[in-house]
């Protein structure tokens, strides 16, 4: 129902305790991520069966997380790009308290980060959600962790602009050297 491709997939078993199972488009059809946990991307044929999904088709695998027993129950929350209201892409860490800025042609109102391929350091870290409406101000975006039970953050670390975001830190949790984050 979409009408195109999504960027963005969050599935979760739910009448099991297995982790919530993330594959954004940035890392491909072969690895995932999940929610609940800091680990960087890992790779598993049998999550999303190695196919990218399409405008009509989302392939799963066999892989209990995501596609178990007949009788098994699962949600799944599917995203697409939207011109001036959603982007879902990635960056390289530099390491710099001058961080990489990230263009999404709009002024994001909500952003998720999240370390998915280590560079050369530890990017496997909590994942980060910053908005507008909290504090609504840069220098000061407190973040919060969806994978931890923590308040949230008030280190200084994302502004917003009007056209994207700007990391304000040198950190593994945004911003570590040759990291990939999505």
């Amino acid at each position: 129902g979409l009408g195109q491709e999504p960027s963005l997939l969050l599935v979760k078993r739910v009448n099991s305790d297995k982790d919530w199972t993330i594959y954004h488009s940035s890392l491909g059809a072969t690895k995932y991520l999940e929610l609940n946990n800091t680990i960087v991307s890992a790779t598993d044929s049998t999550m999303w069966d190695d196919t990218e999904p399409t405008s009509s088709l989302i392939t799963i695998g066999t892989n209990s997380q995501v596609n178990a027993n007949p009788g098994d129950t699962y949600i799944m929350y599917a995203f697409a790009e939207i011109s001036g209201y959603s982007k879902f892409g990635s960056y390289i860490g530099n390491a710099n308290a001058d961080g990489p800025f990230i263009f999404t042609g709009f002024k994001p109102s909500f952003v998720i980060i999240k370390g998915a391929i280590s560079g050369d350091g530890d990017a496997a870290q909590s994942w980060e959600l910053y908005d507008n409406k909290r504090e609504g101000y840069n220098v000061d975006n407190d973040n919060l962790k969806p994978n931890t039970n923590a308040v949230e953050s008030t280190g200084d670390r994302v502004n917003l602009l009007s056209n994207g975001f700007k990391i304000i830190v040198n950190s593994d949790g945004v911003n570590d050297n040759a990291s990939t984050y999505i």
